[in-house]
């Protein structure tokens, strides 16, 4: 059982692990209002994409592409808003 466990934590490298992680943090920054949080978002999902390769998850690797263009899309749309002065809504 151990065993089995262990694989699962380095059969990707760990970049599945870093990469839940990573978008946990990301997510939090978020729902916190802070922007930053898309960049830690980014590379959550960039990380995910590469497993996705690694594991032929053709679908995932479209859906993590996809996810990439939505938290880029947030990051440029917030720093709009801050620059015109709106505020970001909640």
């Amino acid at each position: 059982m151990l065993n089995t466990i262990l694989q699962s934590l380095i059969m990707y490298y760990g970049l599945d692990w870093l990469s839940m992680l990573i978008g946990f943090a990301g997510g939090w920054l978020v729902t916190s209002h802070n922007r930053w949080g898309f960049l830690l978002v980014i590379l959550s999902t960039l990380f995910a994409a590469v497993t996705a390769v690694m594991a032929s998850q053709y679908g995932f690797i479209l859906a993590n592409i996809i996810n990439i263009l939505i938290a880029t899309r947030g990051f440029v749309a917030w720093k709009k808003t801050k620059a015109e002065g709106q505020t970001v809504p909640a």
